[in-house]
């Protein structure tokens, strides 16, 4: 499995950005769409998901959602399958490490919390 990590992905495909690059958006979306059968993967990581344009979002199958405002929450709800504005709720108030997790293998989006790896004694 090969995964391609687009970094700041809201200054790279920005909708103002892709619309004066045609091909790269294509480009994106032939990998996103037909990539899978050929075990490779496409991730974005961005801190402005809503700087994205639609087409890109909806090409995410996986979400890792952190600390967000509410015009995002708005956003993102239509993306992600079987959340409920309970699990919204929740991500209003996310802590330091804490997300929403959403993936293709799971019924539904959980939260959950990473703990920070001990530093080893030098």
């Amino acid at each position: 499995m090969t995964n391609v990590i687009i970094e700041e992905a809201h200054e790279f495909l920005s909708a103002r950005r892709v619309t004066r690059m045609p091909t790269l958006r294509d480009q994106l979306m032939k990998i996103a769409k037909r990539g899978r059968k050929r075990y490779l993967g496409l991730t974005f990581v961005t801190q402005s998901p809503n700087d994205l344009p639609d087409d890109v979002l909806g090409l995410v199958n996986n979400w890792v959602i952190y600390k967000i405002d509410e015009a995002t929450i708005r956003r993102l709800k239509s993306y992600i399958p079987n959340s409920d504005e309970t699990l919204w709720e929740l991500v209003r108030g996310l802590g330091p490490g804490q997300a929403l997790i959403s993936f293709t293998n799971m019924r539904r989006p959980v939260i959950g919390a990473n703990r920070p790896i001990a530093r080893l004694a030098s």
